[in-house]
């Protein structure tokens, strides 16, 4: 029981950082998204529009889950996030499945050795997925991939089986690119179960319906190349991204330690499979599936070598390629416990059965080292997530009062250009998928249970600079003393009669040590500054104000000072 439970604290913490460090708003791919929930809202929307490219996959799957959180949550995207953990605990489970089945020893090793497998599972690396509920999409073909090799690994293979297995493998392939893998990598399993010859031919007849229904209408997406690649470039990106899982160290030496790691990984893997083949056939079933999930890994590193490798070999790091890379590493650490024991098992073994029965302890010791060492770094990485999309979110609910700049669409990561935007944020205010709402008025009012005076409780503003004949420069830093970080922007207002009306907004990333030494390192980013043409306020108008925002709860807080603009 005490190792169940300390197998299932991964998964807990992923939940905890999820729910500390989640933000409520679409980010990147989330955006292009929005045209489809008008269209369901209007009952207009087509299975072609459900089935159409997204760059290089066909997404149609995560597109319905999408809708469905976007109906029944008013497209809350953190749920979205807790949709991802909720596929790598069933993941999780059909790993444990897999192991009792096809592991020898104790139960209790079985568990230990899931539990190393939850280090990479609910892995640190793949901050960037969990915090991103479009990512979703990427754990669909693992999920798809575990379930089937776990149905099918029964003694005998049935009708009931085989259909849940291909329903499995074509939610993959609508999935995510990658998902077609599933097709070759489980037909390899079926090769090695007796007696699976007609399953395996009708298995193959499914592939060639399902690819070419796929690829019908298929457009290879244009990737601007950065570089022309040479055959080193080839093998340095794909090393990299077989050690993407393991290799998220801010250390000088990462690119190098990356592809070491990959290739370690690798020559492990090809090591252990000469190892089964030189078994006479006793490890060949039990360590067939984990044999599958290596080679759709690797599979997968070959495809994304060969479609971005022009994009530089430092891309094969993205913290994204972590939820492929790390299934190589899971593979691993049940095969090597399967060599093990074999070994063990064995009299009069060769050197080469002794030298993988040593490495078990070593790697999985390596595993929990690596997992405990990468946490901090995952944590800050985070943090940093979390503070831009604040600062986006901020920014995006005075979009429809004060005009979008450039630095919403970076903080969001919005490719489409002002116009499409902006059909956009019409269709989310419309149909109220953003929480809080978007701000319809421009008067500002104090923030709920704030004194009606304004402290610097949230920060301050320095005084005003002329910056030219008609410019002027307002900086100060601003916070959120309840939740202990930067506010998620600031907000420029002027006073007409006793109210005061919104016309600028100022990211806050700028770095202010003074704000750090009087209150903490958690405001060193706490900065804000915002040149601004007199042209912008009404004329006449003189008194300007500076207020934080709270962007999760959209409240404001007025921070100290009343400045009046230089004369013209």
């Amino acid at each position: 029981m005490i190792v169940f439970c300390l197998a299932l604290l991964p998964a807990a913490f992923i939940v905890r950082l999820i729910a500390a460090y989640g933000v409520n708003v679409p980010f990147g791919d989330e955006w292009s998204m929005i045209p489809l929930f008008g269209k369901w809202n209007e009952h207009h929307l087509t299975f072609a529009e459900l089935f159409r490219q997204h760059m290089e996959h066909r997404i149609l799957f995560p597109k319905l889950i999408y809708v469905g959180f976007a109906q029944f949550t008013h497209w809350n995207v953190k749920a979205e996030m807790f949709f991802s953990m909720l596929l790598c605990v069933v993941t999780s489970l059909c790993v444990l499945g897999l192991l009792q089945r096809t592991v020898p020893g104790s139960t209790r090793r079985r568990l230990w050795l899931w539990a190393i497998a939850n280090l990479l599972i609910f892995s640190p690396a793949q901050a960037e997925n969990w915090m991103w509920g479009f990512q979703l999409a990427m754990f669909i073909p693992t999920i798809c991939l575990v379930g089937s090799l776990l149905i099918l690994s029964s003694a005998e293979i049935k009708r009931a089986r085989f259909i849940a297995a291909a329903i499995l493998a074509v939610i993959a392939t609508f999935s995510f690119g990658n998902g077609l893998l599933l097709w070759p990598v489980i037909g390899l399993y079926l090769i090695s179960k007796v007696g699976s010859r007609r399953w395996m031919i009708l298995w193959a007849a499914l592939f060639v319906v399902v690819a070419i229904s796929y690829f019908v209408g298929y457009q290879i997406p244009q990737i601007p190349a950065r570089h022309a690649a040479d055959a080193l470039d080839y093998l340095t990106y794909f090393l990299r991204f077989n050690g993407n899982a393991l290799g998220q160290f801010p250390l000088p030496c990462r690119l190098a330690l990356t592809a070491v790691i990959g290739a370690t990984a690798l020559l492990l893997f090809f090591g252990t499979a000469a190892v089964i083949l030189k078994s006479c056939g006793v490890l060949a079933s039990p360590s067939a599936p984990w044999i599958a999930i290596g080679l759709y890994a690797i599979s997968s590193s070959l495809i994304a070598t060969f479609t971005r490798v022009h994009e530089g070999t430092e891309q094969a790091l993205d913290l994204r390629y972590s939820s492929v890379s790390m299934n190589l590493y899971v593979a691993l650490i049940a095969l090597i416990a399967i060599v093990s024991h074999f070994t063990r098992q064995a009299r009069g073994s060769r050197s080469t059965f002794r030298l993988v029965a040593s490495l078990e302890l070593l790697f999985l010791v390596a595993i929990a080292s690596w997992y405990l060492a990468a946490l901090p770094g995952a944590v800050v990485r985070t943090s940093n997530r979390c503070q831009l999309r604040l600062r986006g979110l901020a920014s995006l609910q005075f979009c429809k009062v004060i005009p979008p700049s450039r630095v919403l669409r970076r903080n969001l990561r919005i490719n489409a250009e002002f116009p499409e935007f902006e059909q956009n944020v019409a269709v989310i205010d419309r149909l109220q998928l953003l929480d809080p709402p978007l701000r319809s008025s421009d008067l500002l009012y104090e923030g709920a249970h704030e004194p009606h005076q304004s402290t610097d409780e949230f920060g301050q503003c320095d005084t005003i600079i002329r910056r030219g004949s008609t410019l002027f420069e307002m900086s100060g830093w601003a916070f959120l003393p309840t939740d202990d970080q930067p506010a998620g922007g600031v907000v420029l207002a002027f006073r007409s009669g006793n109210a005061w009306h919104a016309f600028a907004f100022a990211d806050v990333n700028e770095e202010r040590p003074d704000a750090a030494k009087e209150r903490g390192d958690q405001y060193k980013w706490s900065g804000w500054r915002r040149v601004i043409d007199i042209a912008s306020v009404p004329k006449g108008v003189r008194e300007i104000s500076a207020w934080a925002v709270d962007a999760e709860s959209a409240d404001v807080y007025r921070l100290p000072g009343t400045f009046s603009t230089p004369e013209e």
